[in-house]
């Protein structure tokens, strides 16, 4: 039986792209120490993928993929499941957020 992350983990992912946002340039090298030329997965279009970079493609994706995967975790237990379609524009959105964020981290 797969288990699914909590809760309290998915809250945790979200408020450490924001610390990590608040850091600033300094973060950056703590964040993905192994960089390499992401491929674009999930067919972002391609102005909008060149004009990211490498971190940010690669957050994209990750972020993606995780929500994808774990969709119970995403949706509160109470609330009915949305449609695959609306649900994936709802992760897809938020993978674009993030994504802008980490390129929005200033450089000094």
């Amino acid at each position: 039986m797969k288990k699914t992350p909590s809760y309290e983990f998915t809250w945790w992912l979200i408020s450490g792209v924001i610390k990590i946002s608040m850091m600033g340039a300094e973060a950056r090298p703590f964040l993905f120490h192994r960089v390499i030329r992401m491929r674009n997965l999930y067919r972002v279009p391609k102005k909008q993928w060149r004009r990211w970079s490498d971190t940010a493609r690669k957050v994209f994706n990750a972020t993606y993929n995780f929500m994808m995967h774990n969709t119970k975790v995403m949706i509160h237990p109470k609330s009915p499941m949305p449609k695959p379609v609306h649900f994936k524009t709802i992760v897809w959105n938020a993978a674009w957020i993030v994504a802008d964020a980490v390129d929005d981290i200033p450089n000094s």
